[in-house]
């Protein structure tokens, strides 16, 4: 039996397998180059060796070997780094906690400078910097144009009030 997640296929030998067609790469033929298989290297070579169609289309392809020690480096390297990331899950939250304390200080001493001091919040959850808002100037614009259009529609209701 052959297994692949998206691909199921029984037969008794490799070459019973059932063939893609022969005529165009198909999406078997590229399920087949992209197997990565944990164990069976030689049922795996034997399936590859009974579809010999996948290297007309894809030439480059090699069969990739299964390797123990390369399973076991991968291992290795997830034991690793899952004890790196333990160890330093204490002193990154002190380091996190430091850092936004230093930025905090810096922001502060630089609020002198900012044009909007209004629009900008250094809050332990929320960190807004508007240094330069255009927010003011906006909604003055907003408001003239607001003033402007009922100006000129109280004219336009007195004309037609007047006989």
């Amino acid at each position: 039996m052959i297994l692949c997640p998206d691909v199921v296929a029984f037969a008794e030998t490799p070459a019973e397998a059932p063939a893609p067609s022969e005529a165009a790469p198909s999406v078997t033929d590229e399920k087949i180059i992209h197997l990565k298989p944990l164990v069976g290297e030689t049922t795996y070579r034997r399936f590859v060796a009974a579809n010999p169609f996948v290297s007309r289309f894809y030439p480059n392809f090699r069969v990739t070997p299964v390797t123990s020690r390369l399973t076991v480096l991968r291992q290795v390297i997830r034991g690793a780094k899952r004890t790196v990331e333990f160890v330093l899950a204490v002193p990154s939250i002190a380091v996190e906690g430091l850092c936004r304390h230093a930025y905090r200080a810096y922001l502060t001493r630089r609020s002198s400078t900012w044009d909007s001091p209004d629009q900008v919040r250094l809050e332990p959850d929320c960190l807004k910097l508007h240094t330069k808002s255009h927010r003011h100037s906006v909604l003055s614009r907003f408001d003239d144009a607001v003033h402007t259009l009922d100006a000129s529609e109280l004219h336009l209701r007195a004309r037609r009030l007047e006989p």
